[in-house]
């Protein structure tokens, strides 16, 4: 059964990727970085940028750290035949868990090798209810699932991810341990700090609705309390009549006149909804790296994003 899947996951991208890939999406994937055993680094593969930012963060030097998507959403990215041999050949392999990643079940990887980050808060998952699927113009529909998986936005979540990264490293390289904890001890200091930030802009923006423009925003909203609900737009793609008079039929009793994007939307889309009285911000969750910066000085941005929604909530 399980083969039976491999062939039909393979035959599934072999006509996905004659059809509708864009010849530009991979021409920076497996050349950019591959794992090689020749090397005396611990050669990691991870399925998301926080994964890889932690990873390197705590290993320094002493990792290479594969992870090949470089734009759209890592969660629905799907790996073709040279960048799964790549995943084959690494040491470790970072999940996220919460179901991310899908392609990690329709292929062979090796069991030993699967670290799931977030296994030790599995059993406080936010699960999704009332599953819709969404278009995402020329990439076509999907839907999120039935468990939140952005699970980083949680700073306490992604410590404890962290910690699991560490833990994993000092058992590849035991007498690297005290490095490592210092080293994951200088970035827990960092995300720490963020989580404070976010503490204090909670107690600043409790009474304040927003709108997010994407399901990807769940444990970030139970953290810190952050009352929004969201919608199922693209910042590339202007919504239709019909989504627009969903989204300001729901808002009549939600109130809000923020709405919160995942990148800097359209200028159309930004000035149709100003005329609707919702202004727009944006709050990047990381699942790929930024185009500037890094985990950390993007985190600043949100929290400074959200800082400008309660100086002009007015």
């Amino acid at each position: 059964m399980f083969k039976l899947k491999a062939i039909i996951f393979y035959s599934f991208f072999s006509i996905t990727l004659l059809s509708c890939s864009d010849p530009s999406d991979k021409k920076d994937t497996t050349n950019s970085l591959q794992i090689s055993h020749k090397s005396s680094k611990i050669q990691v593969a991870v399925v998301n940028y926080p994964l890889q930012y932690f990873a390197e963060q705590i290993g320094r030097n002493d990792v290479n750290v594969y992870f090949p998507v470089k734009e759209g959403d890592p969660a629905y990215w799907k790996p073709d035949r040279k960048e799964i041999q790549v995943y084959q050949k690494a040491d470790i392999i970072f999940l996220n868990g919460a179901n991310y990643a899908k392609w990690i079940s329709y292929v062979s990887l090796p069991e030993d090798k699967l670290i799931d980050t977030s296994q030790s808060f599995s059993n406080n998952y936010i699960s999704i209810q009332n599953e819709v699927k969404h278009n995402h113009g020329p990439k076509g529909d999907h839907s999120h699932g039935t468990i939140a998986f952005t699970t980083w936005l949680d700073m306490q979540h992604a410590i404890q991810q962290a910690d699991k990264i560490r833990e994993i490293l000092i058992k590849h390289k035991p007498a690297q341990k005290d490095r490592y904890n210092k080293n994951y001890e200088e970035l827990t200091d960092k995300l720490k700090a963020i989580d404070e930030q976010f503490r204090i802009i909670e107690h600043n923006l409790m009474d304040t609705p927003v709108i997010f423009s994407h399901p990807v925003y769940q444990y970030f909203q139970r953290k810190y309390s952050i009352n929004g609900i969201s919608v199922h737009w693209e910042p590339d793609v202007m919504p239709d009549k019909q989504s627009i008079n969903t989204l300001i039929d729901e808002n009549n009793s939600h109130q809000s006149k923020w709405i919160i994007w995942e990148n800097e939307p359209l200028p159309e889309i930004s000035e149709n909804l100003k005329s609707f009285g919702i202004q727009s911000a944006v709050f990047n969750p990381t699942s790929t790296k930024p185009e500037q910066g890094d985990f950390i000085s993007a985190m600043h941005e949100n929290v400074s994003q959200l800082k400008h929604i309660i100086n002009n909530n007015h």
